[in-house]
């Protein structure tokens, strides 16, 4: 089958491009094709497409960020060979053209990363001869540099305002020198500070005719989360209400860890046409991820596995899970108990930003709590969980439901047996998935259209 595809795509090359749509079409259901013979062999107990089950009540937890759901990326597999051609990428920009305005009310480009993004978008802007950045705004970025430091490695001029408490336009009077016109201002909200939308509008009130140019928030919502979370963090739409906004691809999108950049089209066509553009902008397959991802939050029923179908599990389907995987523990030999009103999870592991969950606490069995945490970190997938001296907890919050049956086989150790039911496997290949009603390009031109 890889051979016809690369076959076919030698052909579309040649072609002229008002047949390449025809291609892509012929190429997606190719990938399509390819899925669902994939999804005839996928073994769920010893796939490396579930890395890991995230039973640790935290979702953005170091060791295992939320990904689009499993069955989504075997769809687009066949991307990587085009990556050059422009004619089959227009139309994944135009699907991520399309989710961005529903999501932001702004169109998007999708950088490699977030500093691809902040140095794309900084160096469109040559009428700024300075940046000015608040040192409590002095972010550490994915990679580990500073905003600031980023900034300087491409030439920019940067002046540091304020403290680490607080600046004002007072401090940026007394650091800056030249003509307003000749200088903007960058902000960036740290994971986990107590902001909203509200900030942005003071920090544009105080900065007087200082431009606000950039504003870099790590941990946008892509929808208002008010209904599952108190005081959630702001809102993409919110935020690019004030100004341009570079966010991850990796956080609560769930997406590849590119860098968003959302701003009106004039913006993103200076940015688009620059010289760094080409070098700077995310490859296609990065952008078939995040217009799967992006797609996972305007469109319902929303996937199973992705983080808004967590989000709206009730307390009690995870209570009632939770009864379940006790029984089946018990089964197994362990002492398990459930949590029903214990300690929150949350988005990140600051303790901001949190929604009430249900925890199995594992005390007893014929290993000791230290060796069957050890063990769980090793097995495939590994399971992600919490450890105190005398037990072990299972948060199910941000453990799909079609998981639980392999979380309780890895906890006890063993493998399916005979007596359990295929109720226990992942959904994630069916109900809706691969080979179900939808295929990819079906996908990308519904939300164009919509």
């Amino acid at each position: 089958m890889l051979a016809e595809v690369k076959a076919r795509l030698s052909e579309a090359i040649e072609k002229l491009p008002g047949s390449a749509a025809r291609e892509v079409d012929w190429l997606l259901a190719m990938a399509k094709q390819h899925a669902v013979s994939f999804a005839t062999g996928w073994d769920a107990e010893d796939s490396l497409q579930i890395a890991a089950i995230n039973a640790s009540g935290v979702l953005m937890h170091p060791d295992c960020r939320p990904t689009i759901p499993v069955h989504l990326p075997q769809q687009t597999g066949g991307f990587q060979a085009v990556n050059h051609q422009p004619e089959v990428a227009s139309s994944v920009h135009r699907a991520i053209h399309t989710s961005a305005i529903k999501l932001a009310g702004q169109p998007a480009l999708v950088a490699h990363n977030i500093e691809s993004a902040l140095i794309a978008a900084t160096l469109a802007q040559r009428s700024v001869s300075q940046w000015i950045v608040p040192r409590c705004h002095s972010i550490s970025l994915p990679s580990g540099i500073s905003l600031p430091d980023l900034l300087r490695s491409v030439g920019h001029r940067v002046i540091e305002v304020g403290s680490v408490d607080g600046w004002s336009s007072a401090s940026i009077r007394n650091e800056v020198r030249e003509p307003a016109d000749n200088y903007a201002l960058i902000t960036a909200q740290r994971v986990g500070d107590a902001s909203d939308s509200n900030d942005l509008k003071r920090i544009k009130a105080e900065a007087g005719d200082v431009r606000h140019s950039l504003h870099v928030a790590i941990a946008a919502a892509p929808i208002e989360l008010h209904e599952w979370i108190t005081f959630p963090p702001p809102t993409l739409r919110e935020l690019c209400e004030q100004t341009m906004l570079i966010t991850s691809g990796s956080g609560l999108l769930s997406g590849p860890p590119a860098g968003l950049i959302f701003a009106a089209e004039s913006e993103l066509d200076t940015i688009a046409q620059s010289s760094a553009w080409s070098w700077l902008q995310a490859e296609l397959d990065a952008l078939v991820s995040m217009a799967l991802a992006m797609r996972c939050w305007t469109e319902e029923p929303f996937p199973e596995a992705s983080v808004i179908s967590m989000l709206e599990t009730k307390h009690a389907n995870l209570r009632d899970r939770g009864v379940r995987l006790r029984n089946r523990l018990e089964q197994g030999g362990l002492e398990a108990n459930v949590i029903e009103d214990g300690k929150p999870a949350s988005l990140w592991g600051n303790g901001r930003w949190t929604l009430p969950s249900v925890q199995v606490q594992i005390r007893g069995g014929a290993e000791s709590v230290e060796a069957l945490h050890r063990r769980l970190l090793t097995t495939r997938p590994i399971v992600l969980a919490n450890r105190d001296d005398d037990s072990l907890t299972l948060d199910l919050r941000w453990v799909p439901a079609e998981l639980d049956g392999i979380l309780a086989r890895r906890v006890i150790g063993g493998t399916a047996e005979n007596s359990e039911t295929e109720s226990d496997e992942p959904a994630a290949l069916g109900n809706g998935s691969i080979g179900d009603d939808e295929n990819v390009s079906q996908t990308f031109e519904n939300g164009q259209s919509n």
